[in-house]
């Protein structure tokens, strides 16, 4: 039986073990340069110190989701916490750039679990829509905190303790997270397993590491390995196409791929994290390092107003969708994002200062947080709990395949305008474009209600309260 105090701390678990995978997730970005000199690692290794890491959750987070829906959600979680412990130490231990870039895709292989079937345990433990909404909140003001402490956690750690203490610091979190897991989470076997397509879940996730190693290596001065990456895309997505053309397997559910709110909560998502990559990358490493001429240290305390507003926007939105609806969340976060995001280029065209640039950035902030909840709320709400984890892989696939795109996208667009000599304000247009989508998205959602309502049809709610509870919700509320 799980009581509201558990059920509370359960739901801060699985949200704080998502909370070590976004620190590492862009704490060793800072920390970089410093890793490079102490092993030593070539640059092309030090690439791949840090992508090895994020192909990893790419490839496997998809897979890790389906494995929540088949088994214990509370058992996986601590395997993937020991395998991130595990791969976090080795790290540490890394003698050389070859065994610290096994150790980093081995703490991948831990971290892939922890975001999808985290996610599909807030699900189960939601007893209605509203909680699952509080939940999700809290989750996206997690995740905020932990996209501005990664760069402040690495540049404070290694420039005061070194490197080699960040991974024993993110070690000694997820073992203390491991022991809260096995106390406070509830045993959750599923009451249906689900028909998945193994064979097409493996290849869609071979196909998201080519996705995603394809924009991160558009920064490369190697064709060869886009090209190769390209050509994989490319006859893998054949492959699903022509399978599915052909068998009806796919491996996404049918549901989700029938759903408009699905598919509106992945675009979303992708838009979303496409601002959230892009902006901390125009942030931090051209205006606030290259422009400003700050300190890695001080250019992750200059982000810091923006993950604060990231964690401030994700609660209200929760709060906006409990009153007025999903959609009217999305459009108020979309305008809030499309405003900031111009003052900003507007800003960097005037030449000012950090101090202005941080407090407008914390607008920003605070739609990205507002655009997250949403994304959580319908991804979640829109496929039986049955599917919970495939529910949260796919949304966490997307943020990350936007976050690429994002920092691909602006970071050509600097080094195009850098070379051209053009406006230090441009690259942030990618950013106006991304907000725009999202603000059209809600529009067209909130125009097809308002028609189907004016025509007497029924507005879709999603299938949360048509599921019933998940089984660890009805298990005793108190």
């Amino acid at each position: 039986m799980v009581t509201t105090r558990h059920r509370g701390m359960a739901v801060a678990v699985c949200t704080l073990a998502t909370f070590i995978v976004n620190i590492d997730n862009t704490a060793y970005q800072v920390s970089l340069t410093q890793i490079r000199d102490t092993l030593p690692a070539t640059f092309t290794q030090g690439q791949w110190i840090l992508n090895g890491y994020i192909l990893t959750l790419a490839a496997l987070e998809i897979v890790a989701g389906a494995l929540g829906d088949r088994f214990n959600k509370r058992s996986l979680l601590v395997t993937g916490l020991a395998v991130y412990v595990a791969g976090s130490i080795l790290t540490a231990l890394s003698p050389n750039a070859f065994a610290m870039i096994g150790a980093r895709v081995l703490a991948g292989i831990g971290a892939s679990i922890l975001v999808p079937v985290g996610l599909a345990m807030v699900r189960v433990l939601a007893r209605d829509s509203r909680e699952l909404q509080r939940f999700t909140g809290g989750w996206g003001a997690v995740v905020g905190l932990g996209m501005a402490t990664g760069p402040l956690a690495g540049g404070y750690v290694s420039g005061n303790l070194g490197w080699r203490m960040l991974p024993v610091a993110t070690a000694v979190l997820a073992t203390v997270f491991a022991v809260l897991a096995i106390v406070f989470l509830p045993s959750t076997p599923p009451q249906h397993c689900p028909r998945h397509d193994w064979n097409g879940i493996v290849v869609l996730g071979v196909a998201m590491f080519g996705l995603i190693g394809l924009l991160i290596a558009v920064g490369e001065p190697s064709d060869v390995t886009r090209f190769g990456l390209l050509i994989l895309v490319t006859l893998l997505g054949g492959y699903l196409a022509i399978r599915r053309q052909r068998t009806g397997s796919f491996p996404i559910p049918e549901q989700a791929c029938r759903s408009p709110r699905f598919r509106a909560a992945m675009y979303v998502a992708v838009s979303n994290y496409f601002c959230v990559g892009g902006a901390i990358f125009l942030l931090a490493s051209v205006f606030f390092q290259a422009r400003q001429h700050l300190s890695v240290t001080a250019a992750g305390v200059s982000l810091v107003p923006l993950a604060f507003g990231y964690a401030i926007g994700a609660r209200i939105s929760s709060v906006i969708i409990g009153r007025s609806g999903v959609f009217r969340a999305v459009v108020m976060a979309g305008l809030l994002m499309l405003a900031s995001s111009s003052s900003i280029a507007v800003l960097i065209a005037m030449s000012a200062g950090v101090t202005t640039v941080s407090v407008v950035a914390m607008v920003l902030g605070a739609g990205m947080g507002m655009a997250n909840t949403p994304t959580n709320v319908l991804a979640m709400s829109e496929l039986p709990v049955d599917y919970a984890g495939t529910s949260g892989a796919f949304a966490s696939v997307a943020r990350q395949l936007g976050q690429a795109m994002g920092i691909a996208v602006c970071g050509a667009a600097y080094s195009l305008s850098a070379a051209a000599h053009g406006p230090a304000s441009l690259p942030w247009i990618a950013i106006v474009a991304a907000a725009g989508i999202i603000t059209l998205t809600g529009v067209l959602f909130l125009t097809r209600h308002s028609s189907s309502t004016a025509s007497g049809g029924r507005h879709h709610q999603g299938i949360f309260d048509s599921i019933g509870r998940g089984p660890v919700a009805n298990a005793g509320a108190q």
